[in-house]
């Protein structure tokens, strides 16, 4: 098999078991709710004081969104989107640079974001796009000077529990909302339209989103900006009912991805996390 298989040459790396054992003191917080909002209308709907973080993907503001801010001193977390060419990835360095003074932080979600802040005196967090997996990786990146670290959706309650043992306080849980499932280049509407390219993406009647059907007639939501597309669980994850649990293995912090019902859901989830009876009746 020799002829047929590409041999190479990989560096020779050993590991210290004690390299995995994790142990840190945990800063105690009070629980608190973060969210990310797609657009202007939805920022207007937030009550700042009810928030701890605001979170807006890079390609989302815009001049309305950055005046609106400056006018009512809103601070907001930019993410970073997972796929970016080095010269989108320049962009968004200049485009931070014109609105710093109003950026609470970055939302980092892959390994040329990291590089290119690691230096940098600003907040940073790590998002699912880092794949925060176990708490080595976690570890890693408290050690780079991350504040707080977005786990993987993908990870269950026990998962999550081995975590928080020495993390607690620095992670955060995607609690409410659409996760994206799958991020590509191509765009799964162009064989229907036979699309040659992406030059009329923006032009396009189905560039503010669409639906895929699964051979089990499950719905996917999918959205296409700048050359990416990006497809979304079928189900919108909703883990109020969780937050007990959550809040006995110390997790503090709270993610709801929102796409409207903005003030409603952060009241839900306040509540919640206070003990006290949210909107279905059912008391924490």
């Amino acid at each position: 098999l020799d002829e047929y298989l590409l041999k190479v040459d990989r560096e020779e790396v050993n590991f210290n078991k004690n390299d995995f054992k994790v142990k840190r003191d945990i800063e105690d917080k009070d629980a608190k709710v973060s969210v990310e909002i797609n657009n202007l209308e939805d920022l207007k709907d937030i009550n700042i004081n009810s928030v701890d973080n605001i979170y807006m993907d890079m390609r989302n503001i815009n001049d309305s969104v950055v005046d609106y801010i400056k006018e009512n001193n809103v601070k907001l977390t930019v993410v970073f989107p997972k796929y970016q060419t080095s010269i989108e990835l320049e962009e968004s360095i200049y485009k931070l640079d014109s609105f710093i003074d109003y950026v609470d932080g970055v939302c980092l979600n892959n390994l040329a974001q990291v590089e290119i802040f690691k230096d940098e005196d600003i907040k940073k967090i790590a998002d699912i796009g880092l794949n925060i997996f176990n708490s080595y990786t976690a570890n890693e990146f408290i050690k780079m000077g991350f504040e707080k670290l977005i786990l993987s959706p993908e990870l269950n309650i026990k998962q999550i529990r081995n975590i928080a043992k020495n993390f607690s306080d620095k992670i955060e849980i995607v609690s409410h909302g659409l996760i994206p499932v799958m991020t590509m280049p191509h765009c799964p509407m162009s064989i229907v339209k036979n699309c040659k390219d992406s030059n009329n993406c923006d032009m396009c009647k189905f560039a503010k989103g669409f639906f895929i059907r699964d051979t089990m007639d499950v719905d996917f939501l999918v959205e296409r900006r700048d050359g990416v597309s990006e497809i979304y669980n079928s189900y919108p994850i909703m883990l109020v009912d969780k937050i007990d649990e959550f809040k006995k293995i110390g997790i503090s912090s709270y993610k709801l991805n929102l796409r409207g019902d903005i003030e409603k859901t952060i009241d839900i989830y306040s509540k919640a996390l206070k003990g006290d009876e949210y909107s279905d009746g059912k008391t924490r």
